[in-house]
C-alpha cells in the first residue's frame, strides 16, 4: 500500500495532468525484484484504469544522469502518439513530488493501456487464439516494430509489449532506451511465440505484419518536420542529433520474419 501522504501527491499530480478528479482506488509501490524501475515506480488505479509513477534509479547506478532516461521515455510517447503508434501510452512529466519514493527524482506518470497485460503473461488460450485468428494483432505489431527500429529503441523483450484479451489492443512499453542501433532479433524471438501454425492463415498475418510496417513508415515520413522539431528541441543529447533510420535497411530481414 502506498503511504497517505503519497496518495495525497498522486491525486494531485492526476488532477493537474490527466483532470481526474475521482479517488485513487488502489495503490502499490512496485518491488525491484521484478524489474530494475521497480524500487521507485508505484502504480494506482481509478476505477478500470491504472497509472504508473516512475522514476529511473538504473541511470543513477550507471553513473548517467538519472533525468535522461525519464527525459527519453517521456519524448518517445510524445513521438509515438505523434504518429498514431497503434494505441501507444501517454505520458506526463512532473517534478517536485517530495514525498518517497519519489523525493528529488524526476517522474513519469504512465497512462496504462485499460485491461492489458505483458505478453509473457497471456494464458495460453490467448496465445493459441492470436495463432489462429491474429492478423490485427500481427498489424499492430508491425507498426511497433517499424517505430522501434526508426528510432533506435534497444532492449525489447516480451515483457516490454502489453495486450489487451477484451479490446485486442496492443501497444510497445518502457521505451526509454534509445537512440541506439536497433536490433531486429528481439523482435523476431517475440513473433516466433505467436507464429500461426496454418499455412494460410501464416499468408494473412505475414501481409498483416508488413501492412503495418509500411504504414508506420507511411506516417513518420508525413510528420517528419514535427518529429524532428521534437527531437532537436528534447534535452537527451543522443535525440537531438538522431536521424530517423529508414526501415529500407531491415526490410529484406523483416519480408522473412513469418516466412
Amino acid at each position: 500500500m502506498i503511504s497517505p501522504e503519497l496518495k495525497d501527491e498522486i491525486q494531485k499530480r492526476l488532477n493537474e495532468h490527466f483532470s481526474i478528479t475521482k479517488e485513487i482506488d488502489d495503490g502499490l509501490c512496485l518491488t525491484p525484484s521484478d524489474g530494475r524501475n521497480w524500487d521507485r515506480h508505484v502504480k494506482v488505479r481509478i476505477g478500470d484504469q491504472w497509472y504508473g509513477f516512475k522514476a529511473y534509479p538504473e541511470a543513477n547506478r550507471k553513473n548517467e544522469d538519472p533525468n535522461l532516461y525519464a527525459e527519453q521515455d517521456e519524448l518517445i510517447s510524445r513521438l509515438a502518439l505523434l504518429v498514431r503508434a497503434p494505441n501507444a501510452c501517454r505520458i506526463e512529466q512532473v517534478q517536485n513530488i517530495a514525498t518517497e519514493p519519489f523525493n528529488g527524482w524526476t517522474v513519469n506518470i504512465v497512462e496504462w493501456l485499460p485491461n492489458s497485460v505483458t505478453l509473457n503473461s497471456l494464458p495460453s488460450s490467448a496465445i493459441d487464439e492470436l495463432r489462429d485468428s491474429g492478423e490485427d494483432f500481427f498489424y499492430q505489431f508491425g507498426q511497433w516494430l517499424a517505430f522501434g527500429l526508426a528510432f533506435g529503441i534497444q532492449d525489447r523483450r516480451i515483457d516490454q509489449f502489453v495486450f489487451s484479451i477484451q479490446s485486442r489492443k496492443l501497444a510497445m512499453i518502457d521505451m526509454d532506451y534509445c537512440f541506439v542501433e536497433a536490433d531486429l532479433e528481439p523482435y523476431s524471438t517475440i513473433i516466433s511465440v505467436f507464429r500461426p501454425e496454418k499455412k494460410a492463415k501464416l499468408s494473412l498475418c505475414h501481409q498483416s505484419l508488413l501492412k503495418g510496417v509500411a504504414e508506420m513508415k507511411e506516417r513518420i515520413s508525413a510528420n517528419c518536420v514535427d518529429v524532428f522539431d521534437a527531437l532537436k528541441n528534447s534535452s537527451s543529447p543522443t535525440a537531438q542529433v538522431w536521424n530517423i533510420v529508414s526501415i529500407e535497411k531491415y526490410q529484406d530481414a523483416i519480408n522473412g520474419l513469418l516466412n
